[in-house]
């Protein structure tokens, strides 16, 4: 939340470079905590710069990349992304299982984080920032460059001047309404109807997709899977820990299969499909767990229950990761487009912990995350 107002000032490059400070810090302290305190302070810095690197990063992709490739290039990221999920749980598993004792097992799992963060802000000292950010600071020069660069295309070329004429086309068309800030996400026009770009309904849209996708119920599974395999499905330690190593590999592969399809798709036909599977799948998968609870399950209903899981990562990482992170900064208009996405990224983080909050009321049960799914595509279709 904190690019609701510090994001469009400092720009995209600058916030993310400030953000991975944030979380170099927050990783130090972690990793030197003497209590749980200590422990928990260090994760609410990491957690600010996390915020601010988040938000930050889909809206410079967004401006930076081709329209025609511009959701193969953020599956990719997301691929990148599902990489680390499962490269940073089999880290934990083998430091788990390693026979290693004391504080070693999770402090250097902690400090390990510290490599990916220092790369996170190298990199981004030697980006430029984004050309409509430039535009939109009247730095017409520097996004001629930019531009240039990207497109590897002369400055002076027709391709990059017309490429410029609709960004600051763009802007001028935005600013309109003569409101920035917080004050034209709850007020768009001059009075309280909507404006003509329909600004409040797009916001709406941007935080409501984005809390839908954790509402839905993926990272109880991310998180708790292998207690949800151990307490759920009955099975034993290592093997719940194989497990869940495992459904997080699923996400690697299905987010490798979006690559393809999500510019030749589409958004929302892809995005749809596998909202409904994702429900499919947890209605079959309640049904399983009541079985397995009631100890009248036979082998067969425990590894069909077992496949639920993988299809549910599988639908989720096709069509639900991806487009969730692409659609807030290709829908929001510019003149909002870094406080919307601060705002929509805060909402998918606060319905993440109710989320977490929620399956630990449930006791471990595959319940709860099965009507999220079920409302947002009822809510999509009639749209």
């Amino acid at each position: 939340m904190s690019t609701f107002f510090i994001g469009g000032i400092l720009g995209r490059r600058l916030t993310i470079i400030v953000g991975s400070i944030w979380m170099l810090i927050g990783a130090i302290i972690q990793t030197f905590s003497s209590s749980v305190g200590v422990v928990i302070f260090g994760r609410i810095v990491s957690g600010i710069g996390m915020g601010l690197i988040n938000a930050s990063v889909p809206v410079y992709q967004a401006e930076m990349s081709p329209a025609l490739s511009r959701g193969q290039l953020v599956a990719i990221d997301l691929v990148v992304l599902n990489c680390g999920i499962a490269l940073s749980y089999w880290c934990c598993y083998g430091f788990n299982f390693s026979g290693l004792q004391g504080n070693v097992t999770w402090r250097v799992p902690i400090a390990l984080q510290c490599v990916f963060i220092v790369g996170i802000f190298l990199i981004a000292l030697i980006l430029p920032d984004t050309p409509r950010w430039y535009a939109t600071r009247n730095r017409n020069a520097e996004a001629l460059t930019v531009l240039a660069r990207l497109r590897g295309k002369p400055e002076d070329s027709c391709e990059i001047l017309e490429e410029f004429n609709d960004i600051q086309a763009t802007i001028l068309h935005e600013a309109m309404s003569k409101k920035s800030g917080w004050l034209s996400l709850v007020k768009p026009s001059d009075g309280w109807k909507d404006d003509v770009l329909r600004s409040r309904r797009r916001l709406f849209l941007a935080c409501f997709i984005q809390a839908a996708q954790q509402l839905g119920g993926i990272n109880a599974l991310i998180y708790y899977s292998s207690t949800l395999f151990s307490q759920s499905l009955k099975f034993g330690s290592r093997d719940s820990a194989k497990l869940a190593g495992g459904l997080n590999m699923v996400l690697i592969l299905g987010s490798l299969m979006s690559i393809f399809l999500v510019d030749r798709v589409g958004r929302r036909k892809l995005l749809l499909p596998c909202i409904a599977a994702m429900s499919f799948v947890f209605v079959l998968q309640t049904i399983f767990v009541k079985n397995i609870q009631a100890e009248t399950a036979t082998t067969g209903v425990k590894n069909a229950a077992v496949a639920m899981l993988f299809f549910f990562e599988l639908f989720f990482s096709i069509g639900f990761q991806a487009t969730v992170w692409m659609i807030p900064s290709e829908i929001l208009p510019l003149n909002i487009r870094t406080q919307g996405s601060a705002l929509s990224t805060g909402s998918n983080w606060v319905s993440r912990t109710e989320e977490l909050r929620a399956q630990l009321l449930c006791n471990q049960q595959l319940i709860s995350p099965l009507l999220s799914p079920c409302a947002l595509f009822r809510s999509a279709t009639s749209s």
